[in-house]
């Protein structure tokens, strides 16, 4: 006879000592024999034999209290979830039982916990078990209640009662179990196991209704991706046309194959490819087939060519220089026994088991002769290993600095055929390991790979060093950059005495040679100095001068005329006073002409060459050598420890600039498939057809660009090839006429999105692919064949362009002019103010599309008419569907509770990395406007720097920075030839950035109101006595439209040029009034724009119809502003100065003005 007792929090002891303690994860016994409990509810079933007499359950239960039982001599302390299964201990005897017990035992009945996922597979699960057990009856809904219990019951009724309940018991038992602890705290209060089934299936079994459109939707947005196993994607899609098939939603077999191949991950491109021009039909099993076979030999080809485990072994000899002291060198692995000879190699025979002076094979040797450094390479029985090459004299500085912590630098390996990186920090995308790859250090011990991933390391200069499969190994102690894989991107490394120069691209910073220069100045006057204090820092490219760095104005130089001063050092003194180790430079103490060489303003001082006595070697450093001494000033810290770095300042991923250099890249196969899907566009776009060349033509050529894109947080988003024709071959009046293409103008992107948050229109994004392929060729224009696709036996023949290409000077004319056409053929209209802006609004929809070049945004009253658009335009191109609006020219945008906000902070940070040599520090304000900024007479400073510093404020101030404008537009003015004090206003400005980073332009629902805010600072230019101009227009809370001019006329007074601004202002209101006027969803008629002045005498005179000698010279602009007041375009309104929005517009501000003005035109916090 056996008993069955479900049990689920049971706590069991033996009987000869009794248990101290109860609880999940306590122990019960005291004794040797300890059970360490489980905190989670049991899944199994414990069996006992039955109580043999009464009178032991009675002795028992008074020794242990009500809810205990005896089995096997084993008491077992029941929870309160089965208190009231002790009256329903049964025995059962018979083989099935026993089978049945047996079956509950195997681990196909374990099921896993339902956590509110899943119902219905956890469902059919339980049930399965359930009717194994012949217990699932009590589930049923029609299943009939038993009488109340009567003295005359039969036998039988009481039997089935009995039986009813137990199973009753059972089947609750296994439905709490397998759930999670949250539900199972939730359900536990129920006791009748058919309530918890029913509560369990109203809460969470999924009604039909819109479950078959769901799984459909599924199925078409499914998309396979390269990270995970393509048979595991196809039989998770194979799930989902089971599940519609249950729904009565029949998925063809041919249609099923189809979507698979459609669906394969893009590293798939070429087999997909393959599988599409196969005239076989396949059918499910065979594609499947086909797929598993195609993965297991990538899988296989993948293990073969990646590194799977890789080994840093150095050896260094007893004798260093010096005195033969000795130093001992700590590997990369913290956890290495030294001690250990098991693992040992000894360093003169090679074999294994004991140390070198141990060794009875030593060579002969001189006592006096130094053992070289040695590096060695150990085999391993793996498919590929990736050999670590430590050069010693790397090897010794990392240890000596630091031998327990791990080191964020990065060091310069001559040996690694691998990057290596310990902080996960660092990158920027990053992968899973394969199983068991590992690192294997020099005594043997190794590390786990666990990642592999991108690193992107960002220098002082702005330059990047982005480093591809790159290890991660979080065990090891330094980050290794490997000097090997730089060599197989074509990078020359050199090493000469104590500098290493690099000659592809990029610039490596070591110790320099110690002596100055004189260099004859050409400018020189009579009792001037006849020489220019200098520093020499390298060669010049195409000639035999010399490069030296100016050190009066920071410039480099380049003269053959130079008289060296080899028996003095360089005395950076001057550029740092007094410094100690952890002196910091200010950014206003910082010239940064010195950061970026390549864009660096050169001095040719060439003369004809004196015979020196200096004998030089010839040697081919480059343009890109800079000592180290031209950069001490950028570095914190004193010159010795500047010395002792290496700095990389290297952008290794550089695009292929031709189409060898693309077919020799590494990334071959993703610019083959770029390159690929480049000609299928244009192939399949009947572009070009192949004739003989008419006589008297000439044929342009034609090149490949490569690129590769990024998205918006930097990470790498996709290859890009373009077949680029050599416009600037064409002629004028015979491979073109008119090139003009109009684009939206920004201002309008801005107030459409402040109308979408007014109405609450739908707004999203669509991009044309090749859009210029699109566009009709009036002239004939004959262009070579591209390289790599010459056609064979046709060799001769060129291709007469049909459609406009990338790179024709006509291409965006005609692109504009196609898509005018075809967009205006389906109904739409134009806005008369911006060309690029079209509309149509019917009974049910209203649609505005706004296109800049081929980005377009779609603005819709609802997704019918934005759904209907789009089938239109694919229809008629190949577009891309971006779904809702994410980004539009490097903008982030962004929806909110109340509209839209716009913000640049990832560009902005691009500025601010770009220029951190700067040492920003973070300011309230964008100017200070106690600097009073004047025209350089002198040398300029690092022009082509600051130029392009002008350049990159001035997108972030036209996008969504209008709390810039007048610091830029000020700053502008000294673009060709800038100076020191330009140079830390320009520093002032990148740290008012860094402060506000987060700031976004957003817009509400309210107000429904466009208004104006115009102001005017008389003579803010001393150099040319002209005032500056300054209008903000908001709508929607936020700011649409604005501008910091220079005024381009001379104004005799404050009100004249208060006068000047109001009428720019009144002119960007018409524009605006227009704009607004073609768009229907704007209230008619529309009210006169307000304008705020906070010059009462303006608003007189412009109200004013006297006319006298004073204002004769403004006549023109006053007659204009008076007829946009009388049309009813404008009105004028007073607005005090403190309230005026567009005064830092117009000249520097206090901190608590600065703030004010721009939560006014909506820059708030961007979250």
């Amino acid at each position: 006879m056996f008993a069955v007792l479900i049990t689920t929090h049971c706590q069991i002891a033996p009987l000869r000592r009794r248990p101290s303690r109860l609880g999940g994860g306590q122990h019960v016994d005291r004794g040797p024999r300890r059970i360490k409990l489980k905190p989670e509810v049991a899944k199994a079933n414990s069996i006992a034999k039955s109580l043999a007499r009464d009178e032991e359950r009675e002795k028992v239960e008074g020794e242990h209290g009500s809810d205990a039982v005896l089995c096997n001599n084993t008491i077992c302390l029941l929870p309160p979830l089965f208190a009231s299964a002790k009256g329903v201990i049964i025995a059962m005897g018979s083989e099935s039982e026993m089978a049945t017990f047996k079956m509950m035992n195997q681990d196909f009945v374990k099921l896993d916990r339902f956590d509110g996922t899943n119902f219905t597979r956890w469902k059919d699960k339980l049930m399965f078990l359930l009717t194994a057990l012949k217990i699932a009856y009590v589930l049923d809904p029609n299943l009939s209640k038993l009488p109340e219990p009567t003295d005359n019951d039969s036998d039988q009724l009481k039997a089935e009662r009995k039986k009813r309940e137990e199973d009753e018991v059972v089947c609750r038992g296994h439905i709490l179990n397998t759930l999670s602890d949250r539900l199972y705290d939730l359900f536990t209060s129920m006791k009748s196991p058919k309530e918890i089934w029913e509560a369990l299936e109203f809460k969470y079994k999924t009604e039909k209704q819109g479950a078959d459109k769901f799984l459909i939707m599924k199925y078409f947005e499914f998309a396979m991706v390269d990270n995970i196993s393509v048979m595991d994607q196809v039989h998770e899609l194979q799930v989902l046309v089971n599940k519609l098939k249950d729904l009565k939603v029949i998925v063809a077999e041919n249609l099923q194959v189809g979507a698979i191949i459609a669906k394969l991950p893009p590293s798939w491109n070429d087999y997909r490819k393959k599988l599409m021009h196969t005239t076989e039909d396949f059918t499910i099993e065979q594609i499947q087939k086909h797929l598993r076979i195609e993965e297991e030999t990538r899988i296989r080809d993948k293990k073969m060519f990646e590194p799977s485990s890789s080994k840093v072994n150095y050896v260094d000899s007893n004798n260093l220089s010096g005195g033969g002291n000795k130093r001992k060198f700590s590997d990369n692995n913290p956890s290495n026994n030294s001690n250990n000879k098991q693992y040992k190699t000894c360093y003169n025979c090679g074999k294994k088991g004991h140390f070198k002076r141990e060794c009875r094979n030593k060579k002969k040797q001189k006592k006096d002769h130094k053992v070289p450094n040695k590096a060695n390479m150990i085999e391993e029985n793996s498919d590929i290993v990736a050999w670590f090459l430590m050069h010693i004299s790397v090897v010794s500085e990392l240890n000596m600095a630091d031998a327990k912590s791990k080191s964020p630098d990065w060091w310069y390996d001559t040996g690694a055929t691998v990057h290596v990186c310990n902080n996960k920090s660092h990158f920027k995308s990053l992968e899973v390991a394969m199983v068991g790859q590992q690192v294997q250090m020099g005594n043997y011990d190794t590390a786990k790979v666990e990642g592999k991933g991108t690193v992107e390391l960002q220098f002082t200069s702005g330059k990047k060093l982005i480093l591809i499969n790159v290890l991660y190994v979080p065990e090891i102690r330094k980050n290794l950059v490997s000097a090997n894989l730089l060599c197989k991107k074509g990078v020359k490394a050199v090493i000469e005495s104590d500098n290493l120069i690099l000659s592809k691209g990029g610039v490596f910073v070591g110790k320099g040679y110690s002596c100055d220069g004189m260099v004859t100045d050409p400018k020189r006057t009579k009792l001037g100095p006849r020489a220019i204090k200098s520093v020499f820092v390298g060669y010049a490219e195409n000639s035999k001068a010399y490069r030296l760095l100016d050190l009066d104005s920071n410039v480099i130089v380049e003269s053959k005329d130079v008289e060296f001063i080899e028996d003095k050092f360089y005395n950076d003194s001057k550029l740092i006073a007094n410094p100690t180790p952890t002196q910091e430079i200010d950014s206003n103490d910082l010239n940064p002409s010195i950061s970026r060489e390549k864009e660096k303003r050169v001095h040719d001082l060439s003369t004809e060459p004196r015979r020196s006595q200096r004998v030089r070697k010839e040697k081919n450093l480059g343009p890109d050598f800079v000592s180290s001494q031209a950069i001490v000033f950028l570095m914190e810290g004193n010159r010795d420890n500047v010395l002792n770095k290496i700095l990389i300042l290297l952008n290794i991923e550089e695009d292929p600039k031709t189409f060898k250099e693309a077919m020799a890249s590494r990334d071959v196969a993703f610019w083959k498939e770029a390159i690929n899907d480049e000609m299928d566009s244009i192939l399949s776009n009947n572009t070009w057809i192949l004739v003989d060349l008419p006589p008297g033509s000439k044929p342009i050529g034609c090149k490949w660009v490569f690129r590769r894109k990024y998205n918006t947080d930097g990470s790498l988003q996709t290859f890009k090839a373009r077949l680029v024709a050599k416009g600037f071959r064409q002629k004028e009046g015979i491979d073109y006429f008119d090139t003009y293409a109009p684009v939206a103008r920004i201002a309008s992107i801005r107030v459409l999105l402040a109308l979408a948050s007014i109405f609450n229109l739908y707004v999203h994004q669509m991009d044309v692919k090749t859009a210029f392929l699109n566009g009709d060729l009036d002239e004939e224009v004959y262009m070579e064949q591209p390289e790599g696709f010459i056609m064979h036996g046709h060799e001769k023949k060129v291709c007469k362009l049909v459609k406009s290409l990338y790179g024709l000077k006509q291409a965006p004319k005609q692109w504009h002019e196609k898509f005018d056409s075809v967009i205006l053929s389906h109904g739409f209209k134009h806005n008369n103010a911006d060309k690029c802006i079209y509309s149509k609004f019917t009974d049910c929809y209203g649609v505005i599309i706004c296109l800049y070049v081929d980005d377009m945004l779609i603005f819709g009253t609802n997704m019918e008419g934005i759904s209907e658009t789009k089938m239109y335009l694919t229809s008629r191109f190949k577009m891309k569907d971006l779904k809702e609006v994410d980004t539009i020219l490097g903008i982030k945008v962004k929806k909110h509770s109340g509209g839209y906000a716009l913000c640049q902070s990832h560009y902005i940070e691009k500025i601010l990395l770009k220029f951190q040599y700067l040492r920003i520090k973070e300011v309230t304000t964008p100017y200070d406007s106690s600097v009073k900024l004047t025209e350089n007479s002198g040398r300029a400073v690092a022009q082509l720097e600051y130029a392009s510093a002008i350049g990159s404020l001035m997108y972030a101030m036209h996008g969504t920075r209008p709390d810039i404008s007048f610091a830029v537009c000020k700053l502008s003015r000294y673009t060709n030839n800038p100076s020191t004090e330009h140079w830390k206003a320009i520093g002032r400005v990148l740290g008012y950035l860094k402060l506000t980073i987060g700031l976004g332009l957003y817009y509400t629902n309210f107000p429904l109101v466009l208004e104006g805010y115009t102001d005017a600072s008389w003579i803010t230019s001393a150099s040319d006595n002209k005032a500056t101009s300054g209008w903000v227009f908001t709508l929607g809370g936020g700011a649409v439209s604005w501008a910091s001019k220079k005024q381009t006329c001379i104004s005799h007074s404050t009100m004249e040029s208060e006068f000047i601004a109001l009428a720019g202002a009144g002119k960007e209101a018409e524009w605006l009034r227009n704009l607004l006027l073609d768009i229907k969803l704007w209230p008619q008629p529309m009210p006169a724009i307000s304008l705020y002045c906070d010059s009462e005498s303006t608003m007189s005179k412009a109200h004013s119809k006297v006319y006298n000698g004073k204002s004769r010279h403004i006549s023109l602009r006053h007659e204009y502003v008076r007829q946009l007041i009388v049309d009813g375009i404008i009105t004028i309104v007073f607005v005090r100065s403190s309230k005026n929005l567009a005064d830092p517009f117009t000249k520097g501000l206090s901190r608590d003005l600065v703030k004010s003005t721009s939560s006014g035109m909506g820059l708030k916090p961007f979250i």
